[in-house]
């Protein structure tokens, strides 16, 4: 089978890479970018090509070019860049995943995996202390937020007129080795920076809450919704721990111990959307997150492979990883 996979080089896009290519899948990488150095031990079992989700043309031709079976649609303009650019915010998010949707029922290729957010919920304010559900109504907040909720109205349309398989997987905050970007990247610096031994700002309240996610095991549920034959609902939520910043941190300094941290604190009391709830993806795929101490050590570990640094240790913590996919 092959997959196309949009915005492969980013953060997420590699590690989806990585399982598609374990999983025997061929795999296309469709990009703006026409490498990264994070799969340059894999690139010879990657197709890369060169394109613009803005060009509905050049999916067009990579799909029909290719004989692709399934996408997986990853290539968005984030949350604090949609903010401030926000005409680019709609050419990406809006047309450019409007393109996917339409190149893929003009192809004929059925299953479309794409990502959409927390973001689409807005704040937690606005459901009270519960976890929000896939059928809860979104009240976004951002630029971003309500590009995902376009998405996911077209999606269903293209599903009702068409015929065509689009599942969104709506995400906590994904956190991991290699995210970049402005104003997104303490993810993945929480955790990174410590393990080479650097301080890590946090531009966040300490205590302010979130749902995050390993980025790994979005990974692997991503691939899980783009390849399994049949699924019974168009929209999941990811799930993840609920957890404050503070606590993060916390657990970082379980491992290393002189990890130093800043905290700006310059945002206000509101939090987005940091209960979820995951029963239909656990019940239907049989999802099972490894603990978040054991993701957070994986976190550290990564870092510090990538600098050329041992393991530290503390071994398997839990299950040794996400279970059920």
């Amino acid at each position: 089978m092959r997959t196309l996979v949009i915005g492969g080089t980013g953060f997420l896009g590699v590690k989806v890479i990585r399982l598609l290519l374990e999983r025997g899948e061929q795999v296309l990488c469709f990009d703006v970018a026409t490498g990264s150095p994070r799969l340059a031990d894999v690139a010879s079992g990657i197709r890369f090509l060169q394109g613009d989700i803005t060009a509905i043309e050049e999916i067009i031709a990579a799909i029909r070019d290719h004989q692709v079976d399934r996408i997986i649609h990853l290539a968005y303009l984030k949350t604090a860049e949609a903010e401030v650019q926000l005409q680019k915010a709609m050419r990406l998010n809006v047309l450019g995943t409007t393109n996917v949707f339409e190149a893929a029922r003009v192809t004929g290729v059925r299953r479309v995996a794409y990502v959409s957010s927390v973001g689409f919920y807005g704040l937690q304010s606005s459901f009270g202390e519960r976890p929000v559900t896939e059928e809860d109504r979104g009240f976004p907040v951002t630029v971003y937020g309500y590009t995902k909720g376009l998405n996911d109205y077209l999606a269903t349309r293209y599903a009702d007129l068409y015929g065509l398989e689009p599942v969104c997987l709506r995400l906590a905050f994904a956190f991991g080795h290699g995210r970049v970007g402005v104003g997104n990247a303490w993810p993945s610096t929480f955790a990174s920076n410590p393990a080479i031994g650097e301080p890590a700002s946090l531009p966040r309240n300490a205590q302010r809450k979130y749902c995050v996610i390993y980025v790994n095991d979005v990974a692997a549920i991503l691939c899980e919704l783009a390849l399994r034959e049949r699924l019974d609902h168009r929209v999941y939520l990811s799930g993840g721990y609920t957890v404050s910043v503070a606590q993060l941190a916390a657990m970082v300094q379980e491992f290393i111990p002189d990890a130093r941290f800043t905290y700006d604190g310059k945002e206000g009391d509101h939090s987005y959307v940091y209960l979820l709830d995951s029963t239909r993806l656990c019940r239907e795929l049989g999802v099972t997150l490894p603990p978040l101490k054991q993701r957070v050590l994986d976190h550290i570990n990564e870092a510090r492979r990538c600098a050329g640094l041992p393991d530290l240790g503390g071994g398997k913590l839990g299950t040794p990883g996400l279970s059920g996919v």
